[in-house]
């Protein structure tokens, strides 16, 4: 998996420091409440963790009349927080074996936290970490919490890559998303004191699970899937769980249709995301050879041909490892397409594809062993058993393929 930027948090995502705000809450009850067991509830501890501290602090003071001023309790705040990161704060496990590997290949990165400015250059002292990173950007400065996209555009345009290029590490699933929404790359990353970690894995690329760490992506494997419903809805959805975390499946959301869509998307919507692949996975033929007026398919076999072919050969030019998945076949009984034009069009394709050095995932005859086990009852995608084996022998191909 090759990045280009990354643009990482700092509390909780490279160091271990969210149990901070509970230590400041008991400073904070024993200071202005005589109570040590002070908390605000769950929805405003959530709330304040993502907003710049003056605007958390005066939040604070509001709602539950903490201190004279919101003022005030910036300053103590300051102080509790000061001593914590310049005495006690920690790296999380795997960072510096993962910031090293960035370092030697050239990842340009950069910090966004939400953390003043000051904090943040005292605990990047603190734990070493200033020679990764030449520039710092505050949600203080930007004025802006993380839940508006404006720290995260900043931190791009300094980084240079276009968004599919740029990932961001966090471990708040407000955050998160935000990165999300904008098209970014993200890396989820367990913590034991932030909310939401369904939302932060669900919206993540990859998820750093509370027994692992960011080292794990040290030396992974990106693998993209392009291709038709028989990828989206079928192997597609269960490709990651098969070839484990050793391995970064990213494929579109859409479906890539006939072959000139897919070419189309190449060039376009997903471009950001191929380019820095290990190895690409395409199938496109279903709707290419279908006949519904009865005049021809709607892509003649020769175009269909000439376009997987120049699919192929664009992907291999810039230097990637690409696998060809056959078309399945459909039931018999399906009015069209018909299985016999699909075994045309593959054979229209397959040698070419040999003889340019592509790969060929062979699921035409892998579903058409056993079509009525390996096809739904709407007779064209694949069942939950066809999922299964199309899945399992598209990893053992992409597998050997990188193991090359």
């Amino acid at each position: 998996m090759k990045i280009k930027s990354a643009i990482f948090d700092l509390d909780g995502t490279l160091v271990d420091s969210l149990m901070l705000w509970d230590v400041m809450w008991t400073k904070f009850g024993m200071l202005y409440r005589n109570d040590p067991d002070f908390r605000p509830d769950a929805k405003d501890d959530k709330a304040v963790r993502t907003m710049t501290l003056v605007d958390a602090m005066q939040y604070i003071h509001e709602i539950y009349s903490l201190g004279a001023s919101g003022e005030d309790l910036v300053n103590t705040a300051n102080e509790i927080m000061e001593k914590f990161y310049a005495e006690d704060v920690q790296l999380k496990p795997g960072v510096r074996e993962f910031l090293d590997d960035c370092q030697a290949n050239g990842v340009k990165m950069c910090i966004a936290s939400a953390t003043d400015m000051k904090l943040l250059r005292i605990a990047l002292e603190h734990c070493d970490l200033e020679k990764y990173f030449p520039k710092i950007f505050s949600c203080a400065e930007i004025g802006k919490g993380k839940d508006c996209p404006d720290i995260y555009r900043a931190a791009q345009a300094y980084l240079g890559t276009t968004v599919g290029e740029t990932w961001v590490f966090e471990d708040s699933a407000v955050a998160l998303c935000t990165a999300h929404k904008l098209g970014m790359q993200t890396v989820g990353i367990y913590d034991q004191y932030n909310y939401g970690q369904d939302i932060l894995r669900e919206n993540a690329n990859i998820y750093i699970d509370k027994d692992d760490s960011l080292a794990r992506l040290i030396g992974m494997k990106k693998v993209v899937l392009l291709g038709d419903s028989i990828r989206l809805i079928g192997y597609g959805t269960v490709m990651q769980q098969v070839l484990g975390d050793r391995y970064y499946v990213w494929q579109p959301r859409d479906n890539c249709r006939f072959a000139q869509y897919l070419l189309l998307g190449m060039a376009v919507s997903w471009k950001d995301y191929w380019l820095d692949a290990d190895v690409i996975h395409f199938n496109a033929g279903l709707w290419d050879n279908c006949d519904r007026f009865g005049d021809g398919p709607f892509t003649p076999m020769e175009a269909y041909a000439e376009t997987i072919l120049r699919i192929a050969r664009i992907f291999m030019e810039k230097g990637k490892k690409v696998i060809f998945a056959t078309t399945t076949p459909v039931d018999p009984r399906h009015p069209d397409p018909r299985t016999e034009r699909i075994i045309a069009y593959n054979e229209a394709v397959v040698p070419k594809l040999r003889e340019m050095g592509v790969v060929i995932n062979d699921l035409y005859s892998l579903v058409a062993e056993d079509v009525a086990g390996n096809i739904r009852e709407d007779r064209t995608h694949l069942s939950q058993k066809g999922i299964e084996i199309c899945a399992a022998q598209t990893a053992d191909v992409i597998r050997q393929v990188l193991a090359e």
